[in-house]
């Protein structure tokens, strides 16, 4: 679940470096010729901009300051899920944060809840069985002629 603004640690840390820089030197700041004011102006940028960087830098940086674990049980509350794609043939492990996507369908009268989410042009579907996201399966069970005359799944 994504955190509200107001409870993110490195906007907090952001702003309690700008006010105690702003605090401790004041006016000092628009005298040039102060060094010890300016570097500390100039360091503050940079950790702010290094602080809020992080967030677009590493998945796991923004995973643990933007977001709230919850239990497998607590899909309703969830927004967004930290998926892993593992590269086999390169060696390469990509972490992604996406979106859930809430789709509701309504088959014969009984509407149908399904939480869903697309990595890489792939659906995956939520399984409340599993209490985890797996491809869409193909089904298989009908006739051919059935699936000549069916349109698939529909956005």
């Amino acid at each position: 679940m994504q955190r509200p603004m107001w409870q993110r640690v490195d906007l907090m840390a952001v702003s309690g470096i700008t006010c105690a820089v702003l605090y401790n030197f004041g006016w000092q700041l628009t005298d040039k010729e102060d060094l010890l004011a300016m570097g500390c102006l100039v360091l503050s940028i940079l950790l702010n901009g290094v602080l809020i960087l992080n967030n677009y830098w590493s998945v796991a940086y923004h995973e643990t300051i933007a977001y709230k674990s919850l239990k497998p049980i607590e899909i309703e509350r969830c927004s967004h899920v930290r998926t892993t794609i593992n590269n086999k043939k390169q060696s390469i492990i990509k972490k992604f944060i996406v979106p859930i996507l809430i789709k509701t369908m309504d088959l014969d009268g009984n509407v149908i809840v399904a939480h869903q989410v697309e990595v890489q042009k792939k659906k995956f579907s939520y399984s409340k069985e599993k209490k985890t996201f797996s491809s869409i399966p193909y089904p298989v069970d009908d006739t051919l002629e059935y699936y000549q005359s069916t349109e698939g799944i529909q956005d």
